[in-house]
């Protein structure tokens, strides 16, 4: 059996592991044809809990939500910090439309 080490990445709203023998491979599991690794954008990782967690299932990728410690499995929802991060509808501030009424009238558009 071929030496398997942990990868790691980040991708949408998960970061992910998975342990490969090569680069190539961990590239494969995650489904990405751009070198990850070359753009600085995916690693080698010595966590010990994430080594042991990926170690036990190699080959297959395990995620959790992006910026959260909770552990590394292999259905991982989508946290609530994300949720609670995303933005409502934004109102526009009057300071805002002032400035676009001074823009407008200095271009002499109405």
């Amino acid at each position: 059996m071929p030496k398997l080490k942990v990868f790691t990445t980040q991708m949408g709203f998960y970061d992910l592991a998975v342990a490969a023998s090569s680069q190539a491979k961990a590239l494969e599991a995650w489904g990405v044809h751009q070198n990850l690794f070359a753009q600085g954008m995916a690693h080698v990782t010595t966590d010990g809990a994430l080594v042991d967690a990926a170690l036990a299932r190699p080959n297959v990728v395990l995620r959790r939500p992006v910026g959260s410690k909770e552990p590394f499995s292999e259905h991982a929802s989508v946290g609530t910090r994300i949720a609670k991060a995303s933005p409502s509808k934004a109102k526009t501030s009057r300071p805002a439309k002032k400035a676009k009424k001074a823009k407008k009238a200095r271009h002499g558009r109405s």
